[in-house]
């Protein structure tokens, strides 16, 4: 699992020449990192006085994103290595034998169903960012502020995170027949990338120092 190296020998492994990991991974280990700064903030938050001066339902408000932060975390570090998988499953397609037709018809069949999979991979993680990105956009007005900083830091990584995926989702439905499904995902892909932004910019805003 690459989510349980070490820094290291991540990076070790990524400057390599083996085409895995890649961006898809990298993006969801990039957002990873940005709801885990977010959680950072949050615990360096409880039990501050100012914190206990909040009422019953900002502190349940922090609590419950809290939560949803680190459901995020967890589901965003698997895809570290579910990306992985889904293009490997696109090089295990491409070497299967094309020499009769049968053969041919299978290995279009593997590729366009490993081709599905490697989109659907780094869309997930794109959904996911921008989830981040709204619990960041949450709990900003109630973190330690001399944390804040990190609120930004995180916001910048879940972003980047969100755009990086969607580049991994648009070159793999460059190679997907289904145009139905393409331009399904062309749209949506368009609009998160929208809300990111607007998001990223209001956060940045109203959290500099």
């Amino acid at each position: 699992m690459l989510a349980d190296e070490t820094i290291k020998s991540y990076l070790d492994l990524l400057s390599s020449g083996s085409p895995t990991p890649g961006g898809g991974s990298v993006s969801a280990l990039s957002s990873s990192l940005g709801v885990s700064l977010g959680m950072m903030v949050v615990n360096l938050t409880v039990g501050k006085k100012f914190y206990e001066e909040y009422d019953e339902t900002i502190k349940y408000m922090i609590d419950y994103t809290y939560d949803e932060c680190a459901k995020l975390k967890q589901r965003l570090t698997e895809l570290i290595d579910e990306d992985t998988k889904a293009y490997d499953a696109v090089m295990e397609a491409i070497k299967l034998p094309k020499n009769t037709e049968e053969e041919k018809n299978i290995r279009t069949e593997a590729l366009q169903t490993a081709y599905v999979k490697a989109m659907e991979v780094p869309l997930e993680t794109a959904k996911l960012s921008l989830k981040v990105l709204e619990n960041l956009d949450k709990l900003k007005a109630y973190v330690n502020p001399n944390a804040i900083s990190d609120i930004g830091v995180g916001v910048l990584m879940a972003h980047s995170g969100l755009l990086g995926s969607i580049d991994n989702v648009k070159i793999n439905l460059s190679y997907i027949k289904n145009n139905e499904l393409v331009n399904s995902t062309r749209d949506e892909i368009k609009e998160l990338e929208k809300s990111a932004n607007i998001l990223r910019d209001k956060i940045l805003k109203e959290t500099e120092i």
